[in-house]
């Protein structure tokens, strides 16, 4: 290289550092970030792909239920759920949901804390093709009857509240 051609390499590696080190100081995080926006593109094409051959959700978990009935799936309030005993709550809220009524298509509003019944709730109407709209518990009064409104939800369920 002539002498003009490593001035000018040199300048633009001299820059980029400078930048760099510049939005780390300004922006310490960024690099975390970066990160989480390509796992967010590669998450959001894995999904895409598994529903593009209908493969949901309630199909994997299904399967390991399937395969490890035993295994721990959740624990909570020190008591152990395992993918056998989600399995058998959602098979039978799901019976209880197509006696009240609901159907492939409709739609549901599950207004709960993070509790196992979210879970099992959750699966039950997924095997039945309910859709499932979760309403944060912090709302109160008119916001609550809009997201009902909104979604068009033929049930509002609402959970045992916080422990």
């Amino acid at each position: 290289m002539s002498s003009p051609d490593v001035n000018k390499a040199l300048k633009i590696a001299s820059g980029a550092l400078a930048t760099l080190g510049l939005l780390n100081y300004v922006y310490p995080y960024w690099g975390h970030d970066w990160r989480t926006i390509r796992f967010g593109g590669r998450f959001k094409a894995a999904i895409n792909s598994l529903m593009e051959r209908k493969h949901y959700v309630v199909d994997m978990f299904m399967e390991q239920a399937k395969k490890q009935p035993d295994k721990a799936y959740v624990i909570y309030n020190n008591t152990i759920y395992t993918y056998g005993d989600i399995d058998r709550m959602s098979n039978k809220f799901a019976n209880f949901a197509r006696r009240q009524g609901l159907k492939r298509g409709d739609t549901v509003a599950m207004f709960m804390y993070n509790e196992p019944a979210y879970l099992w709730m959750f699966f039950g109407f997924e095997k039945l093709g309910i859709r499932s709209t979760f309403i944060n518990y912090n709302l109160r009064g008119e916001s609550i009857i809009n997201c009902l409104e909104v979604t068009g939800a033929k049930l509002l369920v609402v959970g045992q509240g916080e422990n």
